[in-house]
């Protein structure tokens, strides 16, 4: 862009100047690029004056600089940062190279617009897929704690079971060896059935 307009208009230089606010930071790009020291200084100097501009708008010049003039331009779209297309000659353009500039401008603006629409896309899919890894993660997280509870409760059942099928078996041994007990000590003939079903229990726990 910055290349184009010295192409077409009679300039020293041109810088496309991005100001984060009055009293802060920005960047600065010109054509040719040995002129950025001196752009960095005269913006420094009007960058009030600069952050107010809202259309077409002539500055002194300072240093190397005898003229400059501004153009606002819109694709950043933004309250805290602005940016303008500046021009530097070392006398005023007329009208006719004014109305070329504003339309370079216009056009600058629309390809800046697309470049930085682009970028936000850009980027919007890059988050996008940041986004379903971090979710990917987290199912399969989710899927690994689901697999273990279920293999957890598994265990829980079949402990379950089990206690459940030693258990049936200890009662009748239980009962049977306290009336074998009472038998004893009553000097009764212990029943063989109590016996034979106290052992048959025990080779069912077995």
């Amino acid at each position: 862009i910055l290349a184009m307009v010295n192409e077409v208009l009679p300039l020293k230089a041109a810088a496309i100047i991005v100001l984060q606010g009055t009293s802060r930071g920005g960047s600065i790009s010109t054509y040719p690029e040995e002129f950025r020291t001196d752009v960095r200084q005269w913006e420094s100097a009007l960058r009030e004056m600069i952050w107010e501009a809202s259309e077409t708008s002539e500055y002194p010049g300072e240093g190397r600089f005898r003229c400059a003039l501004v153009f606002p331009l819109a694709y950043l779209n933004s309250v805290s940062e602005r940016a303008f297309l500046t021009v530097f000659s070392d006398s005023p353009l007329d009208v006719g190279q004014v109305q070329l500039l504003e339309g370079v401008g216009r056009q600058a603006d629309l390809a800046l617009q697309n470049a930085e629409l682009y970028r936000l896309q850009a980027n919007y899919a890059e988050q996008l897929e940041k986004k379903v890894a971090e979710r990917t993660r987290e199912l399969q997280s989710a899927q690994k704690q689901l697999i273990q509870a279920e293999k957890l409760a598994t265990v829980g059942r079949l402990a379950a079971g089990i206690a459940h099928e030693i258990n049936n078996p200890l009662m009748p041994i239980k009962i049977n060896l306290e009336s074998i007990l009472e038998d004893l000590q009553s000097n009764r003939a212990v029943e063989e059935d109590m016996v034979v079903t106290t052992l048959e229990s025990v080779d069912r726990i077995k």
